[in-house]
This record gives C-alpha cells, structure tokens and sequence, in this order.
C-alpha cells in the first residue's frame, strides 16, 4: 500500500527531516508513526516518570548557585535585597 502525502507543509518537513537525519522518508515515516504509538501507549506514571528522570538530567547539569530552593537568589544583594 502507498502513501501518497499530500499536505505540501507535512511533505516538506518530512523531506527536511530525511535529508538532515540520511534516512528515506519511508524509514522517517515508519520511525514517527512508531513513536507516537508508544508515547500514545505510555501511562500517565510513565510519562511522569520520564519527565522527572529530564528534570534530575537537566538539574545535575545546573551551576550549582543555582540548584537551592530560590534560583534568583544570586541576582539580589544579601543586605539590601536590591538587585546586584
């Protein structure tokens, strides 16, 4: 069976993302259909999961002035309060 896209901006995307990632718009088109099927399928503890394991990636990578409770903190002067 083929697939014949005709959204001028969808087949433009997806030829903009073959060329860049050097796979064929076929592969491209199987490679997206099957990861929304498993984000479709996740559940809601999953997606919270993988949300929270983004959030500890992304917070170990912070300079760590900025890991305490205020992440502003650093922009005010301890005494007056005022900005820095």
């Amino acid at each position: 069976m083929a697939l014949n896209i005709k959204h001028e901006g969808t087949l433009a995307e997806l030829k903009e993302l073959s060329t860049r990632s050097g796979n064929s718009m076929a592969s491209e088109v199987a490679t997206a259909v099957h990861e929304r099927l498993e984000r479709l399928q996740q559940t809601r503890e999953e997606k919270i999961a993988r949300i929270m394991k983004l959030t500890d990636d992304t917070a170990a990578r912070w300079p760590k002035h900025l890991t305490g409770t205020d992440a502003t903190s650093f922009l005010y002067d301890d005494k007056t309060g005022l900005p820095g």
